[in-house]
């Protein structure tokens, strides 16, 4: 109660001092307006300054919002110049007299679009590249990411920052616990599979979430479409055609949509298919007071992914103020890797042994989601919203170890079920022209089980509220905001409780009208899915097991960010310095038992200091070349805890660095090319060493009739085979070092193929908060 009485007091007093400094300035003067393209639709995001009539020198500047309104404050009478300028449009200056009345509406302003004709060629205006924000920064979906892109993953690649795997799988700096939002509702990689890329408008980017989003993410990919999409049917196709039967990496999609003026029907399926063969080389050394072994483990495995999922769902205007979102969607999936392998164990004071076995893997998985979502506007800037979500998990696994030697085999076997209810009610509003409140409540319930274990029964009820606070004035724009958390979890009635406060600041300043600086902080907590909690004994082989842990407590991270930005020539720069530390860092830890046998169990093992620097960029090299850099160099700090120490874990020290690139070329006649790579240094954990090798995409596309696109795609040729995992373990008496490798052709091709349609005239379309993200388990690549 004393933690609480404390949080309430904190965030009230960031609240009353915002206010009293807001209260305490000079009476301004303001100006108001609306910027609108020739067809009146809004222009957003553009650049409004105030100037000083005598010399053009720039006194005060805003941007528009999505809406095309801006709004601008200045203390001194007097007579000035309003300019309204954006990439591609013709600059309007208007004559502004701030003298006896306080509110200067200028009402519609229109920009007309640059337009230089010369022997029937038509030069336009490029759009720009990215913005720095007070708490994201946005990227604008250019025609050469479109013309190259063959659905919204394809589009996102080209994203500072964004990593995409062979299995698409989609990574943040680095981390796959990010949200991806579609227009405001949280979807997951396979509904950005199928959207068209003519679709989307601009990808927002945040490294450090706000309150107002579960604490457990490390970034958030928010995808913003057009606005006003077509009445009556649209929809739009995607297929990977593969060339080789064992190099199946194929995620076939379709959407069909059909729009009135205030209903809006979609469905979609997403197919999931990735079939290759894995190589996998194990060696461990154990050592004790008399002997050493060496066991040396060769596996061949043919990993057999897939997946169904069907979307469907409907969007309702009943009016301007209150709209209705329904969605839901049903997925069947599996992830099986079966073969042999052999275990070659020498022993210097005993006879060496070779031993054979057969793998059988059996997964099959069913999951459900529902949600319901309504929004209700009482004004501009004002807005309630509710909504609640079900989701649904069955599942069995069940593998088979044989040795072919002798009838000895071994069998591990489970079913396991997740149920997960959410309900939340978020409430914005403006306090005045400089602040506005983000508020809402959150409680969910998560219950995990097997079947075959009535031991394991493991419930989590977590209820949060946050309250977020945004400031504008001039140059400097912040928001701060606290959540508070309030956590029941246990197992078969055993039960812990914790309550969290964990804060959040942003702060942007303005040093020109092409430089920016940001400031940001976060606490966040992480949660182990359902799979790290399952202590349901799995059998890897006749040498090692691994389970779950639902004794594991969360991991508490604190983030430091520190940006400068800087456009010019229509380029974007951003450069910055970062910090993080992870608290009760969980971890797989692996021991030698007494048996001469490996455990691998989840824990917490300790605290993990990360501190480096990072940059990326949009650059144009040249009218029809562009690239988009990303690298992140840091310095790696670990620090066991008793138990990790207890299992003789050492301290490490290491530079670790991530990078990514992705290029562009067009050519004449709609053909483009595009590359796309990423390679890390291994990575240092507390107890583990991860590796693996460089991935890039080479990918040539022709576009038919601005509608049918037909592609190349090769990965990593030349290669023959690419370590997706490698990983290095120490320990008390043992060394362990794996290699698991993807056998590839010399040249591995994919052959790509979309079209996209669509009929009618423009609707309303429908923006929420909703989310949801499904974690699945990894097995494999």
């Amino acid at each position: 109660m004393r933690s609480l009485n404390y949080l309430i007091h904190v965030v009230l007093s960031v609240f009353f001092i915002m206010q009293i400094g807001a209260l305490a300035a000079q009476t301004e003067y303001k100006i108001t307006g609306q910027l609108l393209d020739k067809k009146e639709q809004p222009v957003m995001y553009a650049n409004v300054a105030l100037l000083n009539s005598a010399d053009s020198s720039i006194i005060a500047g805003t941007v528009s919002g999505q809406t095309g309104k801006f709004e601008l404050k200045y203390n001194n009478p007097g007579s000035y110049l309003i300019s309204a300028s954006f990439v591609g449009f013709i600059p309007v200056q208007k004559k502004v007299e701030l003298l006896g009345n306080q509110l200067v509406d200028l009402g519609k302003i229109i920009l007309l679009a640059k337009k230089t004709e010369l022997n029937e060629v038509i030069i336009k205006g490029e759009r720009l590249k990215a913005k720095l924000q007070v708490d994201k920064t946005t990227y604008y979906a250019n025609s050469a990411m479109k013309k190259i892109s063959n659905n919204g993953i394809d589009m996102i690649q080209h994203i500072p920052g964004v990593q995409v795997d062979l299995l698409q799988n989609i990574s943040l700096n680095g981390s796959q616990d990010i949200i991806i939002i579609i227009n405001g509702i949280e979807r997951d990689g396979s509904f950005l599979a199928q959207l068209n890329p003519d679709k989307i408008d601009r990808v927002e980017i945040q490294n450090s979430p706000g309150v107002e989003h579960n604490a457990k993410f490390s970034g958030v990919i928010n995808v913003i479409l057009k606005k006003n999409e077509n009445t009556g049917i649209s929809g739009h196709l995607y297929a990977n055609i593969p060339t080789a039967s064992n190099e199946v990496f194929s995620f076939p999609t379709a959407s069909l949509n059909y729009a009135s003026e205030n209903l809006t029907l979609y469905t979609a399926y997403n197919g999931e298919f990735s079939y290759f063969d894995i190589e996998t080389e194990d060696k461990r050394v154990f050592s004790s007071s008399t002997s050493i072994s060496d066991v040396i483990k060769n596996e061949s495995l043919f990993q057999q992914n897939w997946s169904h999922k069907l979307h469907f769902g409907a969007d309702y205007f009943f009016n301007e103020n209150n709209q209705l979102n329904l969605y839901g969607f049903i997925s069947r999936f599996s992830n099986e890797q079966s073969g042999s392998f052999c275990l070659k164990q020498f022993n210097i004071t005993s006879e060496n042994h070779l031993m054979q076995y057969k793998k059988d893997d059996f997964d099959i998985n069913s999951s459900a989601y529902a949600s319901v979502f309504f929004k209700h506007i009482f004004a501009e800037s004002t807005e309630l919203s509710f909504d609640v979500n079900y989701y649904s998990l069955e599942s069995e696994n069940r593998i088979r170890l044989s040795d072919m030697n002798s009838n000895r085999e071994q069998v591990s076997h489970s079913k396991p079920r997740n149920n997960l209810l959410k309900t939340r009610l978020n409430f914005h509003f403006p306090v005045n022209q400089f602040i506005g409140v983000k508020t809402g409540f959150e409680q969910n319930l998560n219950y995990s089980s097997d079947d075959l274990m009535p031991e394991f029964s493991y419930t989590e009820i977590t209820s949060a509220a946050y309250i977020l606070a945004n400031y504008s004035k001039n140059k400097v724009q912040a928001n701060a905001g606290i959540r508070a958390e309030y956590l029941q979890y246990g197992n078969n009635n055993s039960y812990k409780n914790q309550a969290i406060a964990l804060p959040a600041l942003h702060i942007k300043y303005q040093l020109s009208g092409r430089e920016h600086l940001r400031f940001s902080y976060k606490q966040g907590i992480v949660r182990p899915p359902v799979f790290q909690l399952n202590p349901n004994l799995q059998t890897i082989d006749f040498y090692t097991t691994q389970k779950g842990n639902p004794e594991l407590n969360p991991e508490l991270n604190h983030n430091l960010n520190l940006d400068y930005s800087l456009t010019f020539n229509n380029n974007f720069l951003n450069a910055g310095l970062f910090y993080t530390y992870k608290q009760d860092a969980i971890e797989t830890l692996t021991l030698l038992n007494n048996e001469v046998f490996l455990e691998k169990e989840k824990q917490n093992l300790g605290n993990i200091h990360l501190l480096g620097v990072n940059a990326s960029g949009n650059f144009k090299l040249h009218e029809k070349i562009s690239i988009n850099p990303h690298i992140r160099f840091y310095y790696v700090q670990t620090r066991g805890n008793d138990l990790a120490q207890a299992y003789h874990i050492k301290n490490k020290q290491a530079i670790n660095f991530e990078s990514a690139l992705s290029a562009i070329l067009l050519m004449k006649h709609n053909f483009a090319l595009s590359v796309t790579a990423q390679y890390n240094s291994p990575l240092t954990r507390i107890q583990n060493d991860y590796r693996e090798d460089a991935l890039y995409f080479i990918s040539f596309e022709k576009t038919f009739f601005d509608q049918l696109k037909l592609s190349i795609t090769s990965a990593i040729p030349f290669k023959k085979e690419f370590t997706y995992q490698g990983y290095d373990i120490s320990g008390r008496n043992f060394r362990q070092s794996t290699e698991e490798n993807i056998q590839m052709s010399l040249f591995p091709v994919w052959f790509k193929l979309s079209y996209s349609f669509a009929s009618g005239k423009k609707a309303k379309q429908f923006e929420s908060e909703n989310s949801f993200e499904e974690n699945r388990p990894q097995k494999g690549f």
